[in-house]
């Protein structure tokens, strides 16, 4: 099994399109529109070959008629529909709303013949359009033979892209289980139209806040979505639900911690339909978790983390990282210390520690290195204290007792669904995705409990091991300690200040001696007091090049 050095991902935008290298997404699938059972086994034995109903043609290209710019109604841009599924351009959403599609009504009837697709009410002509719209947005920027391991490339949204995924559309529409290929489950991915229609117009309450009803959908951020799932697993669904406050737009103002470690809020709007269909799924429960990644997109953007993630060239306003559906995770493919410090510091305003094996170039050495940004103007790592697995195990129990929020991360996988093989690239067990993070739930009689955001359904070929794969059930399944960091390659944990030597932050500025030193509260319990944070150079650095404005 070779390892692979995977702790940064490439954002690339051009005019044309960009590619992403990044978290693995709940998204695309080669031949999207083939459906499966809830339980299959392992290996290339999909359990069922039935096609999905198609998208009416004559709909999309009305839809390409009413809303393209260009002269030959071909081409709708990112931006223009950016504007429309976040409701900035509200005279072209209301024309999307007002198009009396033909194809309405037979494609409703279709809907409820899928397979374990439930719409709970009739679907309007309106929130047909939109189901459309969302649907031909995700199916067009996401090319269909993206690999399980998240790298997709994603272009202008055409006609004859349109025409060459419109298996993609068709499944993102209706929805249904994934294809079963090459080792992978895809469990079942709710349609754009079953989440319009089932997501009430209602923030939700705690109890609606479950890591349960967490499924990850076309955005790449389930490192955020496993910090969170992690978050309300240590803290309780209250914990979350206190952090919205109704502000005068009709939307939200959302508790946050910055990057300096100052308090803030950030107002986000009211989420539109667009953005609850292309987003994250909340399984019906409330639009808290639309909420949520809308305003984590939204604070990725802000100077100060545009400062520490791209150096002196903060992401332009407006820009394509506004794009509401991909920002929260394309964004922080640049990170120069991985991608989940902006989660958990968004989540639960504290540090993170980092633990890689990534950089050991032996096939059988799964020793842990803690790693760190070495400059806060380049992507240098530094490799600092090592760990060997069983020495991270034994940690495990006493940091998860202290309430620590914990994720894991996977390496490249071979098993692409495109039949690609990157560079490095290691074999993962049936079941279990490449580039992707898992969220720990818990450890117990020698195992880990863990949650895959995508809530996975999987039944391994066999008994459970690391050959034949883990049992999995809305996502959570148990690897025993003597797998577990062979096949993770990243564990990120919880950095909590009133345990762990934490920098003296005063309104955003790092306290120092007079010799220039940062100054720290002392450890009350050491036990991670030899490790290091990764973002401990920009505290030695004292954020020099940014400083906080409390609000």
């Amino acid at each position: 099994m070779k390892k692979f050095n995977n702790l940064l991902t490439i954002l690339i935008v051009s005019s044309a399109s960009f590619t992403l290298a990044a978290c693995g997404s709940g998204g695309s699938a080669n031949n999207a529109a083939t459906q499966q059972t809830n339980s299959s086994s392992g290996g290339n034995n999909a359990a069922s070959n039935n096609t999905l109903p198609q998208v009416s043609t004559d709909d999309l290209k009305a839809i390409f008629t009413a809303l393209a710019t260009d002269n030959a109604k071909s081409t709708i841009s990112l931006q223009d529909a950016v504007a429309i599924i976040t409701g900035k351009n509200p005279d072209a959403l209301q024309t999307l709303k007002s198009l009396q599609l033909s194809g309405y009504q037979q494609a409703i009837n279709a809907a409820n013949q899928v397979p374990h697709v439930t719409i709970n009410q009739t679907p309007t002509q309106a929130q047909y359009n939109e189901a459309l719209f969302a649907a031909l947005f995700i199916g067009d920027v996401t090319d269909s033979s993206s690999g399980s391991d998240g790298t997709s490339t994603l272009g202008q949204i055409t006609w004859s892209n349109t025409l060459s995924n419109l298996a993609m559309v068709s499944h993102r529409f209706f929805g249904g289980y994934r294809l079963a290929q090459q080792d992978y489950t895809w469990s079942f991915n709710p349609g754009t139209l079953e989440t319009i229609v089932n997501t009430g117009n209602q923030l939700g309450t705690a109890q609606d806040i479950n890591l349960l009803n967490i499924h990850q959908g076309a955005v790449g951020d389930c490192y955020f979505l496993s910090t969170l799932s992690g978050l309300i697993y240590q803290r309780g669904a209250q914990s979350v639900a206190n952090i919205f406050h109704p502000n005068e737009s009709g939307g939200y103002s959302i508790d946050y911690t910055d990057v300096h470690s100052v308090a803030q809020q950030i107002s986000v709007t009211p989420v539109t339909d667009l953005e609850v269909a292309t987003g994250a799924y909340s399984a019906g429960s409330g639009q808290w978790l639309s909420y949520l990644e809308k305003a984590f997109g939204d604070v990725l953007m802000s100077p100060e983390y545009s400062f520490i993630y791209f150096g002196t060239t903060p992401a332009t306003p407006g820009s394509i990282y506004n794009l509401a559906t991909f920002y929260d995770g394309m964004t922080a493919s640049q990170l120069p210390i991985g991608q989940y410090y902006s989660a958990f510091k968004f989540l639960t305003g504290h540090e993170v520690y980092e633990f890689t094996n990534s950089y050991n170039a032996s096939s059988t050495d799964y020793t842990l290195v803690n790693t760190y940004a070495d400059n806060p103007d380049s992507a240098n790592i530094t490799l600092g204290a090592k760990v060997t697995p069983a020495n991270m195990v034994n940690l495990i129990d006493p940091l998860l007792a202290e309430g620590r929020v914990m994720v894991l991360g996977t390496p490249v996988d071979t098993k692409e669904l495109n039949g690609a093989t990157e560079q490095g690239a290691v074999d993962l067990p049936p079941g279990i995705v490449g580039t992707h993070a898992y969220a720990i739930l818990g450890h117990a009689n020698g195992k880990f409990k863990l949650r895959n955001p995508w809530g996975t359904n999987f039944t391994p070929n066999g008994a459970d091991s690391i050959t034949n794969g883990y049992t999995m059930q809305d996502g959570i399944f148990y690897v025993p300690d003597a797998d577990v960091f062979k096949i993770f390659d990243q564990i990120d944990i919880e950095q909590l200040p009133s345990l762990d030597k934490t920098p003296i932050v005063v309104n955003g500025i790092v306290q120092k001696d007079s010799n220039g030193n940062p100054l720290y509260t002392a450890a009350s319990n050491p036990i991670m007091d030899q490790y290091t944070t990764s973002n401990g150079a920009y505290i030695k650095n004292n954020y020099s090049k940014f400083v906080a404005v409390p609000k």
